[in-house]
């Protein structure tokens, strides 16, 4: 799940909270600040604006080989992960080309994107926050030369030039590291298991793919070796390749990087004994080959050639667990992890594969979980002197499911004895039409769903006002001011708003169905990394925080 972050600091004199009759005072604004710091022991960077969304665009091809697309989808995550909420969509139609606007944690490194036909079904492809643009398949004129015999084939209006050496099977290549591809390939198989998880393999079980599939041309495929467990020398990729329509006329090879130069045969450098112990994919990339109808082993693979991966380790084939290696594309590039052993990290070894004229990853044969639109949770301070345990109000909101024009919004938690309300920031509509213990049925002033659950949720749907936006253009909370805290004030209410850059955190908003501190839990107590951010904004590291509550000191409920 994903959350954002919006944190606002309240004073008399700050534009936090926005009293009537009063005037801002920056001196007052440092106060608060100051007032901050000392309660949750930490010094906040100045340049902080607490916000952990950003928003994007991304043209999107609906190029999808399916027929019927009616949608094109924006999703937080893989859709064959039960995790996966919607983070935008558009009408489409095959082939049109649709601008989508969305807005994204920083925190998610890899989005998805989806196209859906009138069936439900969905193909998607993963692609990274802020790419300008997305297609599901690659359509080129290819002018192949082998041996100097050249054939055309016509895919489009673009044309491009591969030259295919038949006599080629290993091309020798010292490889400088390429961190880019790396970092990229662990989106899917992070090192650090995603929240909640144990290991990777949820994500490679809901894949389930290890399979290639050559398109209608054919041609080269070549494979780097990006890395992996370090002194693991004894794990290798072997791949079983056979005619899409003839699955009987299949050829087994085990990939082995002892290259010689001088062989005769060159494939005396695929492993077939298995008795044999590889060294590791050192400094080179190595090409796939098959042997045609005369025997001649070719590097320029048949078209409509399925290629399914299977991990060798200490000589064993280990195919008979087809989890033990996963095909995923990451930003339109296709990768190959492994897993040799039985921590489930399957980044054991990992691949890139230089897909040439190669047909994207076969599509997995399971449906994916039903989409739902992704929840946002904002919670208020309402007093400029609070104790940030920030659940004096708290409420969930996600768009409708059947009308994207509504909002579904749930009040959670009130932990503040003042009364309350909450407007929309864009129109000043009173979101739930009065006080909020009203709302919940209980007594004002009375504290609930801050330690345990005393009442049940209250949910409304409602209009969405023109210039919402769920980050910088939400909601404001509305406070009763108590008697002793009047002097000099004309009004007894005033708003805690979102907040500005060099401002005290006052509000968040996080994208997710985030769990609050508890009562008089800070902030820096229920989310300890959250002080790591706090002190610098620009700390990629820590702008998860709030995936990373402690243990039994933050509420939820479902």
């Amino acid at each position: 799940m994903f959350l954002v972050i919006i944190l606002c600091g309240c004073s008399k004199e700050t534009n936090l909270y926005v009293p009537t009759n009063e005037v801002t005072n920056e001196e007052n604004n440092k106060e608060v600040l100051s007032y901050a710091e000392k309660t949750l022991g930490i010094t906040i960077d100045k340049n902080h604006d607490w916000v952990l969304s950003r928003k994007y665009q991304v043209t999107v091809k609906a190029d999808a080989p399916m027929e019927d697309i009616r949608l094109v989808c924006i999703l937080s995550d893989d859709p064959y992960l039960s995790s996966a909420q919607l983070l935008a969509s558009a009408s489409a139609s095959n082939d049109a080309e649709i601008t989508v606007e969305y807005r994204a944690p920083l925190a998610q490194q890899l989005l998805h994107a989806a196209c859906v036909n009138d069936k439900g079904e969905m193909q998607t492809v993963a692609f990274v926050p802020g790419d300008g643009k997305v297609s599901f398949t690659k359509e080129r004129t290819v002018t192949i030369e082998r041996n100097k015999v050249v054939r055309r084939a016509k895919r489009s209006a673009d044309e491009e030039t591969v030259v295919v050496d038949d006599d080629l099977l290993y091309i020798p290549w010292n490889r400088p590291d390429y961190p880019e591809l790396q970092q990229e390939a662990l989106l899917f198989v992070p090192k650090k298991f995603p929240e909640g998880q144990t290991s990777n393999r949820p994500q490679v079980e809901a894949l389930n793919n290890h399979s290639l599939q050559t398109d209608w041309i054919g041609g080269q495929v070549t494979m780097t070796y990006l890395g992996g467990r370090m002194d693991n020398t004894t794990t290798h990729i072997g791949y079983r390749i056979y005619p899409i329509d003839d699955p009987e006329n299949v050829q087994t090879y085990i990939i082995n990087d002892r290259y010689d130069a001088s062989s005769d045969d060159p494939l005396k450098n695929y492993m077939v004994d298995e008795g044999k112990r590889p060294t590791n994919y050192s400094s080179q990339k190595v090409a796939l080959v098959w042997r045609d109808h005369t025997g001649n082993l070719k590097n320029a693979l048949p078209p409509d050639m399925k290629i399914d991966f299977f991990v060798v380790v200490d000589g064993k084939d280990m195919s008979s667990d087809s989890l033990r290696v996963t095909v995923y594309s990451v930003n339109g590039r296709t990768y190959l992890s492994c897993e040799d052993s039985n921590n489930d990290t399957f980044n054991d070894k990992m691949f890139y594969i230089e897909e040439g004229i190669i047909a994207a990853p076969v599509a997995p044969d399971v449906k994916p979980a039903p989409l739902t639109p992704l929840f946002w949770t904002y919670a208020w301070e309402d007093s400029e002197l609070g104790d940030f345990d920030m659940n004096d109000c708290v409420i969930r909101v996600c768009e409708n499911a059947d009308d994207a024009s509504k909002l579904d919004i749930t009040l959670l938690a009130v932990g503040a004895k003042r009364d309350l309300k909450v407007y929309f920031a864009a129109n000043d509509v009173d979101v739930f039409g009065g006080e909020l213990h009203d709302v919940l049925g209980i007594a004002r002033g009375q504290m609930t769903n801050t330690n345990q659950k005393d009442v049940n949720p209250v949910t409304v749907t409602v209009a969405k006002p023109a210039g919402f936006d769920f980050q910088t253009n939400a909601f404001k909370l509305q406070t009763k001011r108590f008697e002793n805290e009047m002097a000099g004030y004309e009004n007894e209410y005033t708003f805690v708003m979102l907040p500005t850059k060099g401002q005290d955190p006052h509000a968040i908003v996080i994208p997710g169905n985030w769990a609050w501190p508890k009562e008089r839990v800070a902030i820096t107590q229920a989310y300890p990394k959250f002080s790591q951010w706090a002190k610098d904004v620009t700390d990629m590291n820590a702008q998860d925080w709030y995936l990373y509550p402690a243990e039994k000191k933050v509420m939820s409920i479902e």
